[in-house]
């Protein structure tokens, strides 16, 4: 890497003296073009070895839900409350069901396990909307 910069590679680079100062790297150089260190492995596809995949040259449009006034929003009762409870939902690898304490004890499914765990519970708080819903 010392070299790719134009640096003398035998001299080490990680000195906290050298890395503190300024202008370490000499003005007007260039960097040489790079080798990848991992190099992208093509893999063919087995339906259709004979064509190759169609690219769409087309913008892709993102589609958004509409903007409610602030009238609309001034109507949701949303509450934040702690979680007293988490655990894992069976044969689900996403969903947690939490209890949640807003003054009453609610129980909410919530599909956050990549993020949270169980054993966290009592630690963090949740927005809960207070329609309640059955699945």
């Amino acid at each position: 890497m010392q070299r790719h910069l134009g640096q003398d590679p035998e001299k080490p680079y990680y000195l906290l003296s050298a890395l503190s100062q300024w202008g370490g790297l000499p003005s007007g150089g260039t960097i040489p073009k790079s080798i990848s260190l991992f190099p992208r492995i093509e893999t063919k596809d087995k339906s259709d070895d004979n064509s190759t995949p169609a690219i769409s040259t087309a913008p892709v449009q993102q589609v958004f839900k509409p903007e409610i006034s602030l009238e609309e929003f001034r109507k949701v009762d949303l509450r934040i409350g702690l979680v007293v409870r988490a655990e894992a939902v069976p044969k689900a690898k996403k969903l947690l069901r939490l209890e949640i304490d807003l003054g009453e004890v609610r129980s909410v499914v919530a599909g956050i396990a990549g993020s949270y765990s169980p054993e966290t519970s009592g630690r963090w708080w949740w927005p809960v909307p207070t329609a309640p819903r059955t699945f």
